[in-house]
């Protein structure tokens, strides 16, 4: 499998690069949306050359099969993703991943555009050509008021903490990562402009949108979970659990 790999100057910011590919099928950011150390790298991929999904009861070894096909045999690269399996689980355990052939690299500390690809030379020169134009710079639309919803009101949320101190007075547990679910009515508002409002008002060092076609993921966190390089693992938990 071979690599090819292209470099350019960057002349814009990761999402206004990532505005020329938002509409094509399965597009994702990893956005450093401030950077730092831990944030040098943004990426960007879109079109993926096969798709997999499921649920992990039923479907782990496909997963584990789909993942060693997909290894791109790279050492010593610069940056961790010239190509691979971009995705999510989620608590239900469901999963979709697919196999980004093609990946655009924005380096913010070099100043710098890596366009890697292990699939054909016609898809790298047509990113080329992309990046080539001068970016389109435009202002984010003012988002309507929005109406939110909770699955807990303030006494059921007080009422759910409180029972969590009593837990741990009895010894149960020694510490509880208590959450609520937050929803919005998003209908006729692009995700992507909601992505653009949140990086804006939350800068984050491990932001992220992706969509499977029908879902899309917003994500601000300053938290790497994880990092593997070769067989060192980096955990990096902030809550402490």
């Amino acid at each position: 499998m071979d690599l090819l790999h292209r470099t350019l100057p960057l002349k814009a910011g990761a999402f206004e690069i990532f505005a020329a590919f938002k509409d094509r099928p399965h597009a994702f950011l990893l956005d450093s949306g401030i950077q730092t150390p831990a944030g040098r790298f943004s990426f960007i991929g879109f079109s993926p050359s096969s798709i997999i999904e499921g649920h992990l009861l039923r479907d782990l070894e496909r997963l584990r099969a789909a993942f060693d096909k997909h290894k791109v045999p790279v050492k010593d690269f610069f940056h961790p993703l010239p190509a691979g399996m971009v995705g999510y689980i989620r608590y239900d355990r469901r999963f979709f991943f697919g196999f980004y052939d093609t990946i655009i690299c924005i380096d913010h500390a070099a100043g710098t555009i890596h366009v890697t690809s292990t699939g054909s030379p016609q898809r790298l020169r047509e990113i080329l050509r992309v990046l080539d134009k001068p970016p389109v710079m435009r202002s984010l639309p003012v988002l309507p008021p929005l109406e939110l919803t909770s699955n807990f009101d303030k006494d059921g949320y007080a009422a759910i903490v409180r029972r969590a101190l009593e837990h741990i007075r009895a010894g149960d547990i020694y510490q509880i990562n208590l959450s609520r679910e937050i929803r919005v009515s998003c209908a006729g508002i692009d995700p992507r402009t909601v992505y653009g409002a949140l990086r804006r008002i939350s800068p984050s060092d491990h932001s992220a949108y992706f969509t499977d076609g029908k879902n899309h993921i917003l994500s601000s966190s300053p938290e790497q979970f994880v990092a593997v390089n070769g067989r060192r693992v980096h955990v990096k938990p902030m809550k402490g659990t």
